[in-house]
């Protein structure tokens, strides 16, 4: 997990988490980031790939706190998005992008292969119907969640009760309403997969 602080307009703090760099993050107000977290490690020098300005890195490497330095054309606009620039993290675990899909069996199914990285009972699985914002699955075992079988994995969604994916009913669910968007994260190592586009078989 990534945390962005930033400064806004005002000069508060205010932090955006995200489970990854390798994706959009909108700004929520106008803004300019002052320091970058990975788990409890703060990251004085970021990635060369997170589009961070000259300015927000000299504040990170820096660490100044004059903000009589920032100037209107410092700060980033409202609604825009932090975006990579290229890969920023190496994936721990490899799986094709054929390999995870929607399946219907009396109701939608993600199923995804058994990896040596994501493994039984302790795997995050983050679902997103943009790219953008992104849910964490869980971890929990339920007779409506996960599902271990000898070749595959399978996520049922149906009576999750807030314990997996609690806004909205995905058994049930047009396919049109489903999440499109996917990666897998070993619970325990934090190693993870790319974001995945779902398909629909």
């Amino acid at each position: 997990m990534y945390t962005l602080y930033y400064l806004n307009r005002n000069f508060q703090l205010r932090t955006i988490e995200t489970p990854t760099m390798d994706v959009p993050i909108r700004i929520p107000e106008e803004l300019v980031f002052c320091n970058l977290r990975q788990g409890i490690s703060f990251i004085r020098e970021p990635h060369r790939c997170i589009d961070f300005t000259h300015t927000e890195r000299l504040i990170m490497v820096s660490e100044f706190t004059d903000t009589e330095l920032l100037k209107d054309a410092d700060f980033r606009k409202e609604n825009t998005y932090l975006s990579p620039l290229c890969q920023i993290e190496v994936y721990n675990f490899v799986l094709a992008d054929a390999d995870v899909k929607y399946f219907y069996d009396e109701g939608n199914v993600l199923i995804f292969p058994l990896n040596v990285g994501i493994p039984n009972m302790l795997t995050n699985v983050w679902l997103s119907y943009d790219g953008i914002n992104w849910q964490r699955a869980g971890i929990e075992h339920d007779t409506n969640g996960f599902e271990w079988t000898g070749t595959e994995n399978r996520l049922y969604y149906s009576a999750i009760n807030g314990i997996l994916f609690p806004s909205v009913d995905l058994v049930n669910a047009p396919f049109i309403d489903l999440p499109k968007y996917a990666f897998f994260e070993n619970a325990e190592t934090l190693g993870r997969s790319k974001v995945h586009t779902i398909t629909i078989v």
